[in-house]
């Protein structure tokens, strides 16, 4: 992420042609059959104060989602306070204390690490004040924390961003190589996900890719592109990389500037650098367009954070909500971006 995510909310709806085209959205997906059911809200309430906890604004991600939601939220009746933390988790765990003390109607929050939170967490649970993990899921085990999770599925973001390198470096006379990663922030258990998922789908790919570098980019434009520097002066020559996922497309920008600056090649062709994301901001809009970007995914911010917003309002209403709602996960590439270009910069 440039500098942060920040999404919205939907009903669970799956992704057709004809709603991503005209849209160019992602819309939620129920996960019904997961461990636990999901949960109510009191509609009985008049209190529609929602706090909105973000690591950051700086990030482009994470700016769009936080505006989409609040817009939404205001929009639905409710009174939405947007607060950042700059990745701090001391500070978010704060945040949270604070909202318990304003007895806020609900916490809606995209954890900045989810174990340091965990003893916030409960104590909302003890106070009553339910909460909605938004974009970055909690590990396993920790259910009873939470109302419902909206967000996407970690896991297919990951596969199919290890099946888009599978392909690229299966195509145009190439047989494979050598990749390296430059993941989002390592606190985020998303991120984890996401790594896990890459390398086991990785190895169903027909030509040997071996991953020879795994970087901490924490979801940053100038991080990431200073672990690329550092990357390239390593691997030279014949140990040259042949492909970078990079997990948001602030991050790949920040490669791929990075490999203009070392005299690197970017594209799909053999001998070239090939970059690959899973989110989809304005940077690999215009990358993809340029032919500098293999793909993204469409981890919408906007249409994310809209659809937050309706599902805190559908539970605020006392309806019943699905436990994990999860947005449409589809590959974009140069030969489809138009479908979705819109939804990835609005």
């Amino acid at each position: 992420m440039n500098t942060m995510m920040r999404a919205g909310a939907a009903i669970a709806v799956a992704l057709t042609a004809a709603v991503s085209l005209s849209a160019c959205g992602a819309a939620a997906k129920s996960n019904t059959g997961s461990a636990t059911s999901g949960s109510s809200g009191g509609g009985s309430s008049a209190n529609k104060t929602v706090v909105d906890l973000l690591p950051s604004y700086d990030n482009s991600w994470m700016a769009a989602y936080g505006n989409a939601f609040e817009a939404q939220g205001k929009s639905l009746g409710m009174t939405v306070k947007t607060q950042t933390n700059n990745f701090d988790a001391a500070a978010q765990s704060q945040q949270i204390d604070d909202a318990i003390a304003q007895k806020v109607a609900l916490i809606n929050i995209l954890p900045t690490n989810e174990t340091a939170e965990l003893p916030a967490l409960r104590r909302a649970k003890a106070a009553k004040i339910p909460v909605l993990i938004t974009t970055s899921p909690l590990k396993p085990g920790n259910e009873d924390l939470y109302a419902a999770y909206y967000g996407p599925d970690h896991t297919k973001l990951g596969q199919l961003a290890a099946d888009s390198v599978c392909k690229a470096l299966t195509s145009n006379g190439r047989s494979g190589g050598d990749i390296a990663l430059i993941t989002g922030a390592q606190t985020f258990y998303e991120s984890i996900l996401r790594i896990d998922a890459f390398n086991a789908q990785l190895k169903n790919c027909s030509a040997p890719i071996n991953v020879v570098s795994t970087q901490d980019g924490q979801w940053a434009t100038n991080v990431s592109e200073k672990e690329a520097a550092q990357l390239f002066a390593k691997y030279q020559g014949l140990k040259a990389l042949s492909a970078i996922y990079a997990m948001a497309d602030n991050q790949a920008d920040g490669v791929i500037t990075a490999a203009k600056q070392a005299g690197i090649s970017v594209g799909a062709d053999k001998g070239n650098l090939t970059v690959v994301a899973s989110n989809c901001t304005t940077e690999g809009v215009k990358n993809i367009g340029a032919g500098l970007q293999y793909s993204t995914n469409t981890q919408m911010a906007a249409v994310d954070g809209r659809a937050n917003a309706d599902l805190v309002s559908k539970y605020l209403s006392g309806a019943p909500i699905p436990k994990d709602n999860y947005d449409e996960s589809t590959l974009v590439t140069k030969s489809n971006l138009s479908q979705y270009a819109k939804g990835c910069t609005t």
